[in-house]
């Protein structure tokens, strides 16, 4: 089984090919179009700006090749900035266009949630995420829920609002704050959460996906 990381000259692949390598996992790092359509799987990481992860990915033809891989049905997951690029629009830096691979649009965390909150933005912490609903192919994640000391590292000061609840798959807490976690529709994952970063518990989230 082959993984493909894209490489799209966004921050984090390095980290993600680090927890694949020490997975065991068979990957590669590439931007080889043809390489991405003829993965068993494909992980879009990403660390940084909305607007910039989309006009990295239009510049260099990915975004066509993308929605082309999904169509085939293998599983895709995308990470932070990764995940948000899956929807419709961004609204970060103005309002720019996403994949828009789930519908949807990213919003800012104080807009979204709540506009007179004085925590702290970017938000980032290691947090538990609450399960909403499970798709029978991702019902692994139900493992990570249920146990209070399996923490997932987020930071971000966007997430993302997908327009059919169905979509929405986790939730985190931040205080009163209730953020997406997880996304997903059929063989599209999206996590808010970077797993690369999460210790054994991220690993092991990486790991169960492999196995899909």
């Amino acid at each position: 089984m082959k993984i493909i990381i894209v490489d799209y000259g966004i921050g984090n692949v390095f980290s993600v090919c680090s927890a694949l390598k020490t997975l065991g996992l068979d990957y590669e790092l590439t931007s080889d179009h043809q390489k991405i359509l003829n993965a068993d799987k494909v992980i879009l990481p990403g660390v940084g700006a909305f607007q910039k992860a989309m006009d990295n990915l239009i510049s260099s033809g990915l975004d066509e090749v993308l929605r082309e891989y999904v169509k085939k049905g293998n599983f895709f997951l995308g990470i932070c900035v990764g995940m948000q690029v899956l929807l419709s629009t961004g609204e970060e830096g103005g309002n720019h266009r996403g994949l828009d691979l789930i519908p949807g649009s990213v919003e800012h965390i104080n807009k979204s949630q709540l506009a007179e909150s004085n925590l702290k933005i970017p938000h980032i912490s290691w947090s538990k995420i609450n399960l909403i609903q499970c798709p029978d192919q991702y019902n692994f994640i139900k493992d990570f829920s249920t146990n209070p000391i399996d923490l997932m590292y987020f930071v971000h000061s966007f997430h993302s609002v997908p327009l059919n609840s169905n979509n929405l798959i986790a939730t985190c807490d931040y205080s009163e704050l209730i953020l997406s976690a997880v996304i997903a529709d059929e063989n599209i994952l999206g996590t808010q959460f970077h797993p690369e970063k999460s210790g054994k518990v991220g690993l092991s989230f990486l790991s169960k996906w492999s196995l899909l």
